[in-house]
């Protein structure tokens, strides 16, 4: 797996964990963030879950004892490579999920910062929506 690696020598390595980038709002975003993540000699991996968590919980087997098998791919970030983590709190909507993640690159020293929830030992990114609903 190395030898895979080795193309991209040389950048820094963002995991971006959201759900649903199909929606069109999204894709700009995270086509943004990309677009300036190169410009910085960044390379941008999406994690990505096909819809939020808002009912799923950890203790709570649904649709007939189906557990989320999706949430699989946040299993397949690798801490060694991965330089930061970008957790979207707001489009994946699973508490549990998201303290999963920072735990685990917590333990291996990478710096996790979290849009729009806070979490202990992440860095916040907020915004105030109260402005624009005025």
């Amino acid at each position: 797996m190395a030898g895979v690696w080795e193309m991209y020598k040389g950048k820094n390595i963002i995991a971006l964990c959201t759900s649903r980038v199909q929606d069109r709002y999204h894709s700009l975003f995270i086509r943004e963030l990309n677009s300036r993540l190169k410009s910085m000699n960044c390379m941008l991996l999406v994690y990505n879950i096909c819809s939020d968590l808002l009912w799923y919980s950890n203790e709570l087997d649904w649709h007939n004892s189906v557990s989320r098998t999706d949430l699989a791919v946040f299993e397949l970030m690798r801490p060694d490579i991965t330089d930061a983590v970008i957790v979207m709190d707001d489009r994946i909507k699973g508490r549990s999920v998201v303290e999963k993640i920072i735990k685990r690159f917590n333990n291996a020293d990478v710096p996790v910062m979290v849009i729009d929830g806070k979490y202990e030992n992440t860095v916040h990114i907020g915004f105030e929506y109260t402005s624009g609903m005025r």
